[in-house]
């Protein structure tokens, strides 16, 4: 499929199980018209799609067919992104999980109801930040270890490069992104997913996290039943 930071989440560890093939993806936003959706769709097994940005950016990209997946949008920052006070991507993290818990339960919801039809995509802009935190609590909530759902984190390193800058330099019409903005849109550290995980870590681990915001326990049953496959 014609994404940027496109992968599936297919074998990794969870309790009881591995994520089953064709079952959950995440990605970057579709930045061009994605004209072989219905036949990528197909073949992938996609029939959902949860966008976790604001409606600002959803404005500013193409939208997928709807005709061939459900889309679900919530946004994480709860419409709130450009008003956020952040210096350093860390920070952002911590921001996440301390303030827009609920949105991010809203998320993993929408993931799990969507899954009872088909394979889930979720993204955001970039597919690491949003979607890093939104696929770590899943796969957490499912009984994966840190190092598992670290290692399944940081291949973003590989797969958002000059290709995905180009992109998002043509789609805002600028002449060009700052260095340190360039650093930004496609940076991923171990010490950035951490920072959110500490939050989750102190509130009793991903599934109480997710409770704590709202979350019930047959939404996290669902999610087992949909996404994971015995071993």
């Amino acid at each position: 499929m014609a994404l940027h930071n496109f992968r599936s989440l297919a074998g990794v560890p969870v309790t009881g199980g591995v994520i089953a093939d064709n079952a959950l993806y995440r990605s970057a936003a579709p930045f061009s018209v994605i004209e072989d959706l219905a036949g990528a769709s197909r073949r992938t097994g996609i029939t959902g799609v949860v966008d976790l940005r604001d409606q600002t950016e959803r404005d500013a990209t193409p939208a997928f067919d709807t005709a061939h997946v459900e889309v679900a949008s919530v946004p994480v920052f709860g419409g709130a992104l450009e008003q956020l006070e952040w210096e350093t991507l860390d920070e952002l993290y911590s921001i996440m999980a301390r303030n827009h818990g609920r949105e991010l339960a809203a998320a993993v919801r929408a993931t799990a109801g969507l899954s009872s039809k088909g394979g889930v995509l979720i993204h955001c802009t970039a597919g690491k930040d949003r979607t890093g935190m939104v696929v770590a609590l899943i796969l957490g909530a499912l009984g994966a270890p840190d190092s598992a759902i670290l290692d399944e984190y940081l291949l973003t390193s590989g797969l958002l490069g000059q290709n995905y800058l180009d992109d998002l330099l043509r789609l805002s019409g600028a002449s060009e992104i700052p260095g340190d903005a360039a650093h930004r849109a496609t940076h991923v550290s171990a010490d950035m997913i951490r920072a959110g995980w500490d939050v989750v870590t102190l509130a009793g681990g991903p599934a109480r996290y997710l409770e704590q915001h709202g979350l019930d326990s047959g939404t996290l049953q669902l999610l087992r039943r949909n996404l994971v496959r015995p071993v």
